[in-house]
Formats: structure tokens, sequence, C-alpha cells
């Protein structure tokens, strides 16, 4: 009957986190939601139908595939009937729509590797793609963005598969690396966490001896440098090639049942761990923590800057602990750094983070509270004061202060 009830009435339960906000009252109500698909050989009368029926069940949100092999049928030609269809519907009865874009998704024209596809989930595999994605994401943006049923832009969906070791792939992630992780930067005080990073390269340990040097430190944690990046280790007949800039080498690792927690000598807290520590034999560096007697922390400097390693799962413990001790040890040891960056929390916010996007005008600021209290959080800017809300409530200019509820996100753009 409705073969076209590829609308998916799965009453996905679109429990998204752009909420509800009932005035009379404090409490917050999740949005519930539909996902309507669209395809060809329906009409803009069906799709009418199909939003009416979203608003008059009380379910304010759809959520709609932005199919590019639909809307592009033939090379340089755009049909955008339904979709037109169903945003005009969403105006009329105030639903909002969230959609999502498939730049990974061309038309079948486009090869075989695209045959009987409407959307996957892995990153496309050319370079010559990028800017044809490029075009796809414009038309659509461009056409939809002023819309006032917009409610959000879905960037990909699901992104996930088989690592990629096509050319391009490889290249781009290298490029990107070299941006992340420069090792020869000039300037001073900055800081790498390497969390259990198993496998280096010479190269990369030449990096952080590098950079360490120039007066910066690395924190690193678990089996960081065991292996070399053909998972040989570096400590069976071999030095290891971090001692220098350790300022010790591993001499033994010991398993451990449970939880249990160690004592750096420079802080009052101490800290949990799991499944494992490492005995470390001590070089240069000044040991800062032992367990059941063994040096199992060190602190070294090395050039202009210092390196803090511990390796065991310092990491994982917190996690597993639900300990706030490792959020300060790293509040203090990347003391310094932060003070560079444009911005930052006032103080420790559990389970609130914030992403910072540079822009050519300014930078834009995501921040999300995901624990169940509201927080109220001092942004500190080394930038700008100047900040405008683009998505969310509880900004105070005036106090440069965020009141954000529980599972709530605001974005601020900074000018």
């Amino acid at each position: 009957m409705y073969r076209i009830f590829r609308l998916r009435w799965l009453l996905v339960v679109l429990i998204l986190s752009m909420n509800l906000h009932v005035k009379a009252q404090t409490q917050r109500l999740q949005q519930l939601g539909a996902e309507i698909y669209l395809e060809p050989g329906q009409t803009p009368q069906q799709v009418d139908h199909w939003v009416k029926e979203l608003s008059d069940n009380k379910m304010p949100i759809a959520r709609v595939f932005m199919m590019w092999n639909y809307l592009e049928p033939k090379p340089g030609e755009w049909d955008f009937t339904l979709y037109d269809a169903l945003f005009r519907a969403a105006e009329k009865y105030g639903v909002k729509i969230t959609a999502t874009l498939v730049p990974n998704s061309p038309p079948f024209f486009w090869g075989k590797d695209f045959f009987y596809i409407t959307h996957i989930m892995r990153m496309y595999p050319k370079k010559e793609y990028r800017e044809r994605s490029k075009s796809y994401i414009k038309k659509v943006v461009e056409r939809y963005k002023n819309s006032p049923a917009l409610d959000s832009w879905w960037l990909y969906n699901e992104p996930s598969g088989i690592p990629h070791v096509e050319k391009f792939a490889v290249d781009e992630f290298k490029k990107w690396l070299k941006v992340k992780y420069n090792w020869e930067t000039k300037e001073k005080n900055q800081v790498v966490i390497l969390a259990d990073v198993r496998c280096l390269t010479m190269q990369d340990i030449k990096g952080i001896e590098t950079f360490v040097r120039n007066g910066n430190k690395i924190i690193a944690t678990g089996l960081t440098g065991l292996f070399d990046e053909n998972e040989k280790t570096w400590v069976v007949n071999r030095e290891f090639p971090l001692a220098r800039t350790f300022g010790g080498s591993i001499q033994e690792i010991f398993s451990e049942s449970g939880h249990f927690r160690i004592k750096l000598d420079e802080y009052k807290d101490s800290f949990p761990m799991q499944l494992w520590y490492t005995q470390i034999l001590p070089g240069t560096g000044k040991v800062v923590g032992k367990y059941d007697g063994k040096p199992i922390a060190v602190r070294n400097n090395y050039g202009d800057g210092t390196v803090l390693w511990i390796p065991a799962m310092i990491d994982i413990g917190a996690w597993a602990d639900n300990d706030n001790s490792l959020a300060y040890l790293l509040r203090k040891e990347t003391e310094l750094a932060t003070k560079n960056i444009p911005f930052r929390f006032d103080a420790l916010h559990k389970d609130c983070f914030m992403h910072t996007l540079k822009t050519a005008e300014g930078y834009i600021t995501v921040i999300v509270n995901g624990n169940s209290d509201t927080e109220k959080i001092d942004i500190i800017s080394s930038k700008t004061d100047r900040a405008k809300l683009l998505y969310g409530e509880g900004w105070d200019a005036a106090q440069h202060l965020l009141t954000i509820t529980p599972s709530e996100t605001v974005v601020l753009k900074w000018e």
C-alpha cells in the first residue's frame, strides 16, 4: 500500500539532542520524531501528508537523507522537487528538518563502485572525488540553509568501515599528522600526550626528542614506545630508544589483578590503575612515583623541555573508576600550554567538553554538557571577548558566563 513507507516510520525515536523547551517549566523534553525516506516516484502530495502526520501526532522533527543520486539523476542535472516539497511542508506544519548529507555516496554514473548504492559509510577513495563532493554540498546547503524548517545538518552518516589503504587516504592522513604533531615546532611550552601509543618508528622517536629538547613537554602513559612500526619490541635485544628523552628504560612489566592506586610525589591524591604496571630502570630521570617499592613514574628534564613518564594504565584506571584525579593532573601539567590556547574553561567541569573551530572570520566553539547537572562555565579567551550565540541558550555575554543544562549543546561564534 504505502510502498513509500520506506518513509521508515521506524519510529526512529530520534531522541535527538535538540531539545523542546517548555516555557512554563524548567523540565526539558526530548524530541520524538521519525525518518522520512524520500525516493523517486513519490509525489509532493504524499510528502505533505507524511509531514502533516508528524505534526498531528506531536512529532516536531524529521530526519531526511539528502540522497545525491536522487538529486543529480544525470550529470549536471539537479532535481530538488521532492526535497523542496518536504521543506515547504515542514515550514507549513511547524516541523523541523535534520538533514543528513551524503558527500561520500555519489550518483551511479561516477562508476561501478556506486551502482545500486544510495549511501555508504566509507569515505571516497580518490582525490578527484573531493571537488565533486564540494559541489554537491554547496548546492544542497545553499538551497536550504535559510529555510525556517532547517534544524541541523548531519555531515556524514555513521562514518565507519575498514581502514583505508588507498594512496589518497594515506597521503591525506600524513598531511594531517604533520600538522597535528609538528615535532619541529618553534613554539615552546607545548604539550603532547602519548596515551598508550605502543608503536613508534625511529622517525617518530627522533621527532619526540627534538620536540622536548626545544622546550616542550611529553606526558607518556601505558606501553608507549614499546614496539616499532612492525610490532617488534624495542626492549628485547635492543636498547630502549626513548631512554635518553624519557630518563629511564623499561625493566619489567607486572600484571596486577583488580584495581589498585599509586601515589605520585608531586600530587596529594592517589591515582587509580588496573591490569598492569611497569617497573622503570631510572637513568637521568627523577623517580616521582613508586608501587610496591618499585619505580613506576619518572620526570626527566631533557634540553629545554621535560617528560612525565608513567608507563601504566593511569588513563583507563581513571575512566573505569570515574575518578577526577587524572583530570587535575593534566590541568596542572598543561597549565603553561593552555594559557595560550584561544578558549578554555575556567575550571574542571565534569563530562563537559569544548571543541574549537577556526574560521576565516574568527572562531566557533561547540560546548556540550554530558552530565546530569546544570553547569555554569566561565569561558576564558585569549583572543576576543565578543561572542554571538549561534545555537542553544544560556549565554550571558555581559558576564562571559555560560549556563548549560544537562545533555545540552551550545554553539558560540567569536569575532
